[in-house]
């Protein structure tokens, strides 16, 4: 598992290279890291399988970079002035369990001047016109941008104390963040599919004097990445059930901190929760159907 994983940390982070190194060095210093030949053993298995999976999605690393060309229109989105847009092309990554991003059908945002569009920028102006000590609070602390875990990272963090307090083994601990992270992806995967397709602009685009306590992201509004922690969630509420009602506030909390923040609608989180479910759906289906349990027993206090 050390081999592998500073194989591929390595392979997405060459500058952080001499650091990961550090830290499988120290691993392999640890009393319960094995004789060097069984070291060795997983020097080779461990490298075999992360060079494999990084074939596999070598594609989605490289080729899904490429810079596209956007419209221009009442509604639409503007790519910041000086900024290329946020991975414009990741609806075309190949997903883990679906079959394409295309496989979940997500609506397209309320029409212009609509009732449900016009409720939903309002409702944006007036939380910026009116926004208080607690919703600012919340826009900050759910804030996630470049140079920070994003959210994926947050779920990785939530999902390794849960492994801790539940005191699963070493297997049972990679198999749930590796499934929840493949729920992450494909969630990730729709969601940019269908940004990239509806190309909605973001509320201060259609009223400049919504204000942002919070940094924008590059990319445009409708639905909002919080699918991610849909799908993370539903995944670690099958794992570990009882901690369902706790996981889904969070995921509540983080939606509508971006509606405090000024940088999403509602209609955006609404949209991005039905992806999220849906993905998680299909992940948990896929985990039962495999033979695994989630965790019944309660340890912490």
């Amino acid at each position: 598992m050390s081999y592998a994983s500073s194989r591929v940390l390595t392979a997405m982070a060459p500058t952080k290279a001499a650091a990961i190194q550090v830290t499988l060095q120290n691993e392999l210093r640890q009393p319960t890291a094995g004789t060097p030949a069984a070291q060795a053993a997983g020097k080779t298995l461990g490298e075999f399988i992360a060079d494999s999976l990084l074939r596999l999605r070598a594609a989605d690393t490289t080729a899904l970079l490429g810079a596209v060309t956007l419209p221009t229109g009442p509604g639409i989105w503007v790519s910041t002035a000086g900024r290329l847009p946020v991975n414009p092309r990741w609806g075309e990554a190949k997903p883990w369990l679906l079959t394409s991003a295309a496989a979940i059908t997500v609506p397209p945002p309320p029409a212009l001047n609509s009732s449900a569009f016009l409720t939903g920028l309002a409702e944006v102006r007036q939380i910026s016109d009116t926004r208080t000590s607690a919703q600012l609070a919340s826009a900050v602390y759910w804030f996630y941008g470049f140079g920070t875990p994003t959210p994926p990272g947050y779920w990785n963090g939530v999902a390794s104390d849960l492994c801790v307090h539940y005191r699963v083994s070493e297997l049972q601990c990679a198999t749930i963040l590796t499934t929840m992270n493949q729920a992450i992806m494909d969630a990730g995967i729709v969601t940019w599919l269908a940004k990239y397709r509806y190309l909605l602009a973001r509320p201060n685009q259609m009223d400049p004097a919504i204000t942002m306590p919070i940094t924008l992201s590059n990319h445009p509004s409708y639905p909002a990445e919080s699918s991610y922690s849909t799908a993370a969630a539903a995944v670690l509420s099958w794992y570990f059930p009882r901690e369902q009602p706790l996981l889904e506030s969070w995921v509540k909390e983080s939606t509508l901190s971006r509606i405090y923040g000024g940088v999403h609608y509602r209609f955006d989180g609404d949209a991005s929760d039905t992806i999220g479910r849906q993905v998680g759906a299909l992940h948990v289906a896929t985990l039962s159907a495999a033979g695994l349990r989630p965790f019944q027993t309660m340890v912490r206090p």
